[in-house]
């Protein structure tokens, strides 16, 4: 995980966030393959939040993304993006199967990179995701996938996720374990939190067979940012409220740094190739 001092070294300036992370040259990005990011395991930890983030990263840097919103309880993506964003046509798993094989049409045109919701825990949604061998379809027609799973410090959350890797219906190479400091609870120490998961045998097997991993600090202006309907990187961008106009430059540093602590990870984990 990101130390205070790789955090501070990397939000200098908000114009040195939106540069590749050290170790990646321009050319290595403007080249980067598209990444269809999926979200996958139990709701409530976080993974929708980690998702948007991710692929709003992606658009600041000048890869287009395409959002996918299969979560027709919660509509997080929906909501935000409008018409920006795909939405499943309905629960059902026939529309949902013709939903996803006709983006994929399209991304065999756009080749832009895919940031798709589903509901946490649907284990209808995630059998159909499965059945459709995603990662190898992105494999053979040179993308990446990659399972965005959203963790807390419960090692029954993670359990979720292994059984998933046990059963042979996902490939530790194609994961990517968001460990979210968000979802600690009040009182809980934050820095000690995940020490049990990352001790556990099964998670350390998954790290050791591919899988990557970011550790996302807390971010207590999230839901704030949320609400106006502008990404953490206009609100890097331009300190003013997009609403009413003034000047919100302490909500300014803390997007700044939560995202510098975003780039700095990124690197040090060297999961680039493995987010969109």
């Amino acid at each position: 995980m990101t130390s205070k001092k790789t955090i501070d070294a990397a939000v200098i300036s908000g114009d040195a966030i939106l540069q590749p992370a050290e170790g990646i040259g321009v050319a290595a990005l403007a080249s980067k393959k598209p990444v269809y990011m999926a979200k996958w395991g139990r709701g409530r930890l976080g993974g929708t939040g980690a998702l948007m983030v991710l692929g709003q990263r992606a658009e600041a840097q000048g890869r287009p993304v395409r959002w996918l919103d299969g979560d027709l309880k919660s509509g997080t993506l929906s909501a935000f993006y409008g018409d920006r964003c795909s939405r499943a046509p309905s629960e059902d798993a026939v529309d949902f199967r013709d939903w996803i094989m006709g983006d994929l049409d399209d991304l065999m045109l756009d080749r832009q990179s895919r940031a798709l919701d589903v509901s946490g825990g649907s284990s209808s949604m995630e059998e159909l995701l499965r059945d459709m061998e995603l990662p190898s379809f992105c494999e053979e027609n040179g993308m990446r996938f990659t399972w965005l799973c959203a963790l807390g410090p419960n090692v029954e959350d993670f359990q979720h996720v292994r059984s998933a890797v046990d059963a042979n219906h996902m490939q530790p190479k194609d994961m990517l374990l968001v460990l979210n400091e968000g979802v600690v609870r009040k009182g809980q120490n934050a820095a000690g939190a995940f020490i049990p998961l990352m001790e556990n045998k099964g998670y350390m097997q998954l790290m050791e067979a591919g899988a990557r991993m970011l550790y996302l600090p807390q971010n207590p202006v999230m839901d704030e940012v949320r609400q106006l309907g502008v990404s953490y990187y206009h609100i890097l961008a331009d300190c003013r409220d997009p609403i009413t106009g003034k000047v919100k430059a302490a909500r300014q540093h803390i997007v700044k740094r939560w995202l510098g602590a975003l780039e700095a990870e990124i690197a040090e984990q060297r999961a680039e190739d493995a987010v969109p």
